[in-house]
């Protein structure tokens, strides 16, 4: 069975587009505009993983991750931080597993996702 994944973005077009991209890799993919929509959705199921931006409205990306890891529910889902604007320490000592820069490398994405996903292929 392929992993769920939650993608927080807020640029509707990159949202859309990374989304499809791991639909076609069999992903399972539920998307969100800011950190109050992933809440909204982990309220509601527990993914495999969460991918999300740092610079997002309503809920800055650093908020979400303190959020997220506070809640015994989901603090255990692996995250993966993404973000042209990256500063990588503020990340990690927030609470995430990996760092990614955009534009997005899909390959490193595709490599750090199987990790705790696998896609059936």
């Amino acid at each position: 069975m392929p992993g769920t994944i939650v993608l927080a973005e807020d640029d509707g077009a990159l949202r859309e587009s990374l989304a499809e991209f791991l639909r076609d890799q069999e992903y399972t993919v539920l998307t969100a505009r800011d950190g109050v929509e992933v809440l909204e959705l982990l309220s509601q199921r527990t993914p495999d993983v969460i991918l999300t931006d740092l610079l997002m409205p309503a809920m800055h990306g650093s908020d979400l991750l303190a959020a997220i890891r506070i809640n015994q529910s989901y603090d255990h889902v692996p995250i993966i931080v993404m973000s042209a604007y990256l500063q990588q320490w503020t990340a990690r000592v927030s609470g995430a597993d990996h760092v990614l820069s955009k534009p997005l490398d899909t390959k490193q994405l595709l490599s750090i996702l199987r990790r705790y996903c696998p896609a059936p292929r």
